[in-house]
């Protein structure tokens, strides 16, 4: 399994393609605005992408899903308790001064699979929910390597004051990773380079 991680859209999110290197399946986790470097990315490594993922609901991670959806005719997935903050993204965007940008397409999102699990090609991967940084902020887990969306950052961790954020429930989320995952796994947050449990583990929440 690989991935590739492309730093873009308005905040500098993270995309992350992950793929099977055998079967070249693939899913994408939090699309960013910029769908020409992804779809580049994509058919630089032949990959068949099945399915898209988010690990929450806001602007910065969605956007353009729609587009995605329709050129790869893939199924799109969220946390239901994020459902209501996902469809409200011209709301989002004023809150964060973007609102003179126009407005790509979303995706229609089904709920994350009921047993927690993901698949794709020979990949199997776990989905953990991390309420805190919003009320369906979630990670996925692949082996040693964990997509942490805003939940879990390099030296720091997601904001709480946003709607649905919940400073408790983020440190209940944290401990939970910090005491379950191994020190060694590997971390992709969702803004910003990557990290390890073992260096974020000793962080003052």
């Amino acid at each position: 399994m690989e991935f590739i991680v492309l730093s873009i859209g308005y905040l500098q999110s993270n995309t992350i393609i992950a793929y099977d290197t055998n079967t070249r399946d693939s899913i994408i986790i939090d699309p960013s605005n910029k769908i020409d470097k992804i779809i580049k990315e994509v058919n630089k490594k032949s990959l068949n992408v099945k399915h898209v993922l988010y690990t929450h609901g806001h602007f910065d991670h969605i956007d353009p899903s729609g587009e995605l959806q329709r050129v790869y005719n893939c199924s799109a997935s969220l946390h239901p308790d994020d459902f209501e903050l996902y469809y409200k993204v011209n709301d989002q965007r004023k809150m964060f001064g973007y609102s003179q940008l126009k407005l790509k397409s979303i995706a229609k999102v089904e709920s994350h699979s009921k047993d927690n699990m993901i698949s794709f090609g020979s990949i199997k991967g776990k989905i953990i929910h991390t309420p805190g940084h919003s009320k369906g902020s979630c990670c996925f887990l692949f082996g040693d390597t964990l997509a942490s969306g805003d939940t879990l950052f390099r030296n720091g961790v997601g904001r709480t004051d946003l709607p649905g954020g919940s400073s408790s429930e983020l440190k209940t989320s944290l401990n939970y990773l910090f005491h379950n995952l191994p020190l060694k796994t590997r971390v992709i947050p969702g803004h910003g380079g990557e990290t390890t449990i073992e260096k974020e583990i000793d962080r003052d929440l």
